[in-house]
């Protein structure tokens, strides 16, 4: 280790670090081999740490707040405030380790599960620091040097304590850590803020579509009214995606299920594909539409808002609505949990399923015969699309700033 203090430190700290491998920072606790089949439903006043709750992060900072199963009442040594609770495997090597620590006295006994290694930490070593301090890239690289395994990587408590790090004083540390729980605690607030917004947004398609058997959506903009109608798009699309065939350089665009159209490199974490032939791409126009036959049952359909034309591959479906349809009003459809069904019930293929153009036609929607009803529908939701978009900008920013703070704040 050549480094001997962090990029980044709070003021009024001057003391120097020390480099202290884990062995002498916390003692082993006693875990148990506790797979789910001793959860039960029933109030025992017994609950455990299993690692893969660990991983959902059902169980991270752990407080009476967190939903942890309860397990089957035995005499089990249970665990206290300021233990800290690791996953011994993870499907990668990234999740090697992830910690997870108990903030206060729990008001019922908590168990160290399967597959977990638990840690008390000795005296001048703070838990909350040791906690971000294993979610810091200086341990990961170490827990990829360490950990064992191929399909699922693991580490033992003989190679975990081999961890040598720099700590500082113990009230740095605590410092240190307050802070980095501080801001978890705005990523978990942004998060739901979040969750909060799409949860509204599927209440709303539910409210503002007819569902099955409904002639009229149960939530409509005052002023309009008459029957809905059950039409297929065969009524209303047309196929488009002609061929690039003069080699033009537009930007080649995949789809992706969350984000829509995403430029290639973006989407494949790299420009190798800028440098293939592009005369067999398919143009995508702006207003149009593009799905992969092969993944549109996942929902992977773009549109193009970006106002130029793109180029996608030749596998691709390219259409284009008619003017009857309003194509935020029907992009809205062809988001929802509906329009999936719609695909499932017209895919063909045993191996996999495809949805071509042919049967793209024969998918059943909700039809408004008013086209500005239509148009409220879809304005109200692309602003609260906006209104997520942003919230989960926030929400990566935030992320992305721990993710560089542990960086210069761990060596």
């Amino acid at each position: 280790m050549s480094k001997t203090m962090p990029d980044l430190r709070f003021k009024l700290f001057e003391k120097a670090y020390k480099t202290v491998p884990l062995s002498e920072v916390v003692d082993k606790l006693k875990s148990y081999s506790l797979s789910r089949d001793v959860e039960t439903a029933e109030v025992t006043g017994y609950k455990y740490i299993h690692y893969g709750d660990i991983h959902t992060k059902k169980a991270s900072l752990i407080d009476d707040s967190n939903i942890l199963p309860n397990i089957v009442a035995k005499d089990y040594i249970s665990l206290q405030k300021d233990d800290l609770v690791l996953a011994d495997a993870s499907e990668d090597y990234q999740g090697i380790a992830t910690p997870a620590l108990i903030l206060n006295t729990p008001k019922q006994k908590i168990i160290a599960g399967l597959h977990t290694i638990a840690l008390r930490p000795k005296n001048n070593y703070s838990s909350i620091y040791i906690y971000y301090l294993l979610q810091s890239q200086s341990f990961k690289k170490f827990g990829y040097k360490a950990g064992t395994g191929m399909k699922v990587f693991g580490i033992n408590y003989p190679n975990l304590i081999k961890f040598k790090n720099l700590y500082p004083s113990f009230e740095e540390q605590q410092k240190i850590g307050r802070f980095f729980k501080q801001l978890d605690d705005t990523i978990a607030t942004q998060q739901q803020l979040v969750e909060q917004q799409q949860q509204y947004k599927e209440a709303m398609l539910q409210k503002m579509f007819p569902q099955k058997g409904e002639r009229v959506p149960k939530l409509r903009f005052e002023g309009f009214t008459g029957d809905w109608e059950i039409r297929k798009f065969k009524d209303f699309i047309s196929k488009a995606g002609k061929k690039n065939s003069s080699g033009k350089d537009y930007i080649s665009y995949s789809v992706n299920n969350k984000l829509g159209l995403v430029r290639q490199g973006e989407q494949f974490e790299g420009s190798r594909l800028d440098n293939l032939d592009k005369t067999a791409y398919k143009l995508v126009n702006p207003n149009e539409f593009a799905y992969n036959p092969a993944r549109i049952n996942v929902g992977s359909i773009g549109f193009n808002n970006l106002g130029s034309t793109v180029i996608v591959s030749s596998l691709y479906v390219v259409l284009k609505m008619s003017e009857k349809i309003n194509n935020e009003y029907i992009l809205q459809f062809i988001k929802s949990k509906n329009f999936i069904k719609e695909v499932k019930k017209n895919t063909e293929g045993s191996v996999r399923e495809y949805l071509f153009y042919e049967n793209f036609k024969n998918i059943k929607f909700p039809y408004a015969p008013n086209y500005k009803e239509q148009q409220k529908i879809g304005s109200f939701f692309k602003q609260l699309d906006d209104t997520i978009a942003l919230h989960q900008k926030k929400l990566e920013d935030y992320q992305q700033l721990k993710k560089v703070l542990l960086k210069r704040m761990f060596v």
